[in-house]
């Protein structure tokens, strides 16, 4: 049995990303749906995919200081 030890860099980048597309998915199929505007609303949970994809990086946020 492997003894439990922190996620490096890499899994968290992964696990980062996971994140990132429950919450695209969330909106998308969940909230999206009850609004009268529906491919603006999903136009808008794309747009932040890609704008957290590209620029939502751990080293731009509380680690870079």
């Amino acid at each position: 049995m492997r003894r439990w030890s922190p996620p490096n860099e890499r899994q968290l980048a992964l696990l980062g990303r996971l994140a990132d597309v429950a919450f695209y998915n969330m909106l998308y199929y969940n909230t999206c749906p009850a609004y009268f505007w529906k491919s603006a609303c999903r136009s808008t949970a794309y747009t932040y995919y890609v704008g957290v994809f590209y620029g939502g990086h751990p080293k731009n946020g509380a680690d870079a200081t």
